[in-house]
């Protein structure tokens, strides 16, 4: 077969640890320490998954130092304690971590085997604070037994609410005062693209930014949130989205702090789609406290200059390239309108659409739709034993291809975010075309 390809087979569902979650919750909160009532080993994963986001924000160029990561002890259960129990085992622990980094609080969580032998974790959190005169927090959370990696998040989440905030009585204020925002989730930071261009959009309304909880929070910044008139959610997949809104409920029902959930501000439709619910949510939020006259088509041309802007400096490039899209089998729920959009938006030139011989008969009439609404006019071809792709063109691609001659964007697993992840876009597919020769070349685009 020509045209040869490494395959996504099938989706399956994933099960997940709940400690690195709950550590995640906390990681960059200061004076906080996180112990895991855990053998060793456990602390590995979070470590791997810190490595592995730490490199990947460096590769994006997005990597900002945090101001302070909290230590990740544990409690080094072993054979023993899965015998008799390891409450005395955490007990030690906590004491060596008040002892050695004098921490403001604590968050303790269990792990499978702290949860087969049914230890007291909570028991002991509580007789340490006591004795510490510090808040030690046990989130209710085992490991692979009872919850998922977003299972602990949350749970971490909850109970930093419970401790830490209380609802404020808002006094009267001026409508030139700007609305107070808080964030929920963090989509890899305060330096990442993501947040960048969420920051930008909520911004361009005339809105304050106060704190993305819960990662980035002080206990003092926690207990201010409560000053926050609304949260926007930061979601990711399907399922984060699902977990970040629970979040919000639960501030929302707790201190009464309403939320803004929509759809993600995918390419300029989505954008689009995603300023007009923001301003109608800004219309009807408070009217009566704050007259906010929003000019919602000068934010939109705003954003769209923006863009502009940013997609300059490869636009001959890239409107003087061949581009062909080779489209191979992914999960249904996944949404490539998005792909098009971004080609069309930039005027590029579209050669030729190439279907992937692992598409079922209903994905590949779902791509053919797609496809003629942008670009009616571009050939769409089945692949088969004679397909070959041009050396020449830049080959946009849901899966990497094994041929060493071709230069290949692979697409992210999740939308880029706005018009900014856009132009992302737009500049590795302009590093594409910079690539010279025959020699083949294999880009990520997250």
């Amino acid at each position: 077969m020509a045209v040869n390809k490494r395959r996504f087979i099938k989706d399956k569902v994933s099960y997940s640890c709940s400690m690195p979650g709950v550590w995640k919750a906390v990681a960059h909160s200061e004076g906080c320490v996180v112990v895991y009532h855990a053998p060793k080993a456990c602390a590995h994963i979070t470590e791997e998954m810190e490595r592995n986001q730490y490199f990947r924000m460096l590769a994006r160029r997005e990597y900002t130092n945090p101001p302070y990561t909290a230590p990740l002890i544990t409690s080094n259960i072993a054979k023993k304690e899965s015998i008799f129990g390891g409450s005395q085992l955490l007990k030690k622990c906590l004491d060596y971590v008040v002892a050695t980094y004098k921490p403001r609080y604590i968050v303790v969580t269990d792990s499978c085997v702290a949860g087969v032998i049914g230890d007291d974790s909570a028991a002991v959190c509580q007789e340490a604070e006591q004795e510490y005169g510090i808040p030690v927090l046990h989130v209710d959370c085992h490991g692979f037994l009872d919850g998922e990696y977003y299972g602990g998040f949350i749970s971490a989440a909850k109970l930093l609410i419970d401790r830490f905030m209380a609802k404020k009585e808002f006094p009267n204020v001026t409508s030139d005062q700007p609305y107070k925002v808080t964030l929920i989730g963090e989509k890899d930071g305060p330096g990442s693209m993501a947040i960048q261009q969420f920051c930008a959009l909520i911004e361009d309304f005339g809105l304050e930014i106060y704190k993305a909880f819960p990662g980035y929070c002080s206990i003092e910044d926690m207990q201010k949130i409560g000053e926050s008139d609304f949260t926007v959610i930061l979601g990711g997949t399907q399922k984060a989205y699902a977990y970040l809104r629970e979040i919000a409920d639960y501030m929302n029902e707790k201190l009464g702090i309403s939320h803004f959930a929509s759809d993600y501000p995918i390419g300029w439709e989505g954008t689009r789609r995603w300023l007009d619910d923001f301003s109608v949510f800004l219309q009807n939020f408070k009217s009566d406290a704050k007259n906010h006259k929003i000019e919602i088509e000068a934010i939109k041309a705003n954003v769209w200059r923006r863009f502009e802007e940013g997609f300059e400096p490869f636009k001959k490039t890239l409107q003087e390239a061949s581009i062909v899209l080779s489209l191979g089998y992914i999960n249904p729920n996944y949404d490539l309108s998005w792909v098009l959009e971004w080609i069309h938006l930039g005027n590029l030139s579209l050669a030729k659409v190439v279907i992937l011989d692992n598409v079922p008969e209903t994905q590949q009439a779902m791509y053919r739709t797609m496809v003629q609404r942008f670009y009616p006019e571009t050939t769409i071809v089945l692949e088969t034993a004679d397909t070959v792709l041009p050396k020449d063109a830049l080959i946009i691609t849901t899966q990497e291809l094994a041929e060493p001659f071709l230069r290949q964007l692979i697409l992210p697993c999740l939308p880029p975010i706005g018009m900014a992840g856009l132009v992302q876009m737009y500049r590795k597919l302009f590093m594409l075309a910079r690539r010279r020769g025959e020699r083949g070349i294999v880009l990520y685009g997250w």
